[in-house]
């Protein structure tokens, strides 16, 4: 695959760990012993559900079970949100059982919790002799997962570690491309026109089904040309292109060729029932869609369309393990947690089971992936667009740009605003969150 080709040169990881020495004494993949005097399990929590959260639980009964380990106890806290909010009221709390010792978190949330100086820096672990990672798994691990794990805000530190890593896709109805002579869309012209198409044909048919969500937004602005920052760390939202991504949403609201599901559920439903034609979500939609379709209809997922004359991109998002201070003994526990969900085999068996990408290169040869590649074409696909995907800004005060993201999508999916006026008001939010952010670090 022409992404698989691109990690070759991309197996730089070392680089990414550059300035922390390397390990004299390779360690294995197994666990370390802590040796925590604290028996209490690490509190780990998380927002997986349903079958995601069944191959969580599993994951982690498997590593309680080794020897010599201090136990984690996963606990499903909510939404992405919801473990935000709880976790900087924990900080603030006098009795230590209101914060984790581990957490699920997005770039943006850890930069947060580290300017509250409740992060455990993960770089001194990455090179212990005894419970680092040895060369081989510094290479193995994806360089742009690592990457985004690494902030320059704090001087390049390893604040967090890969966990749920998925890519922004295109899903496409195949059977009613076929039926109206189109071919899935590789610009967002193709996608507009197809969608024409196919509802002449069945008036019934709503043919983008769109949820809200500002990945998928800061996936659509940078397919535009857009930018989600400027080089002095403001938001960059305020250019041409991002009021080219708006206007195009707002005319599919005009023409009706796009219309917004209740939730991600009925998203799903929809597409499987032939009721949309396309719509766009994390990679990690696939396993659903497969077993809702199975066999009706003919379907793929791939790139999201771009603008003409901008190269193909999409967003790397998801979320990762961040480590918080404690004491010494449990900051290496749940180091050694972190390391032991991180290895070859146990990143297989969660790519498998939950539908995010693993985090090891090596993953892609074990029988427990190459035996789902196999299944069907769609299981490769966000790896084959891999090499394409930018991560979105790891930069304090990005969560409350998430939210004026959202607002933007409800103002042009309900035609409240100006595409001109929309981005005005993003940009001047989204700057205000980003100097807020940027003053309260500076303040302490």
């Amino acid at each position: 695959m022409r992404a698989r080709r691109a990690w070759v040169g991309m197996m730089v990881a070392m680089g990414l760990l550059a300035g922390c020495g390397k390990p004299t004494a390779p360690p294995s993949d197994g666990p370390a012993k802590s040796g925590a005097a604290d028996a209490s399990p690490l509190r780990f929590w998380h927002t997986q559900t349903q079958n995601n959260e069944k191959a969580l639980v599993a994951i982690v009964d498997d590593y309680n079970k080794q020897p010599g380990v201090t136990k984690v106890e996963a606990t499903y806290i909510g939404s992405y949100d919801q473990v935000f909010e709880k976790v900087r009221a924990g900080l603030h709390a006098q009795d230590a059982s209101a914060r984790p010792d581990l957490a699920v978190a997005y770039e943006s949330m850890v930069a947060d919790y580290m300017a509250a100086d409740a992060v455990r820096p993960l770089d001194g672990f990455v090179t212990d002799p005894k419970i680092g990672l040895d060369k081989d798994s510094a290479t193995d691990i994806y360089p742009a997962f690592l990457e985004t794990n690494r902030f320059a805000q704090f001087g390049g530190k390893l604040l967090s570690f890969p966990f749920t890593k998925s890519v922004l896709m295109l899903y496409s109805n195949q059977d009613m491309l076929a039926e109206v002579g189109a071919k899935t869309p590789e610009t967002w012209a193709e996608l507009m026109d197809a969608c024409r198409k196919i509802k002449a044909k069945h008036p019934e048919v709503k043919p983008f089904s769109f949820v809200k969500d500002a990945s998928a937004l800061d996936g659509i602005i940078l397919s535009f040309g857009g930018k989600l920052l400027d080089a002095d760390g403001s938001a960059g939202f305020g250019s041409p292109a991002t009021v080219e991504a708006l206007r195009f949403w707002a005319n599919m609201v005009k023409d009706k060729l796009v219309y917004e599901p209740t939730s991600k559920d009925n998203q799903n439903a929809d597409f499987a029932a032939g009721k949309t034609a396309f719509f766009l979500r994390s990679s990690t939609a696939r396993p659903d869609i497969g077993r809702l379709v199975a066999g009706k209809i003919k379907w793929d997922a791939g790139c999201l369309p771009h603008a003409d004359g901008v190269k193909p991109v999409t967003v790397l998002f998801g979320a990762n393990i961040c480590l918080f201070t404690s004491n010494p003994e449990r900051e290496k526990a749940g180091w050694n947690f972190i390391r032991y969900f991180a290895s070859k085999e146990v990143t297989a068996r969660w790519a498998v089971a939950s539908g995010y990408l693993p985090v090891r290169k090596s993953a892609l040869d074990t029988q427990t992936v190459k035996d789902q590649m196999a299944a069907a074409p769609q299981n490769g696909r966000a790896l084959e667009i891999l090499d394409v995907a930018v991560a979105e800004p790891n930069v304090a005060g990005w969560q409350d740009v998430r939210k004026a993201l959202e607002e933007a999508h409800l103002n042009y999916m309900n035609g409240l605003k100006s595409p001109e006026d929309i981005v005005k008001v993003l940009d001047q939010k989204a700057d205000a969150a980003l100097a807020k952010a940027a003053g309260a670090a500076k303040a302490k």
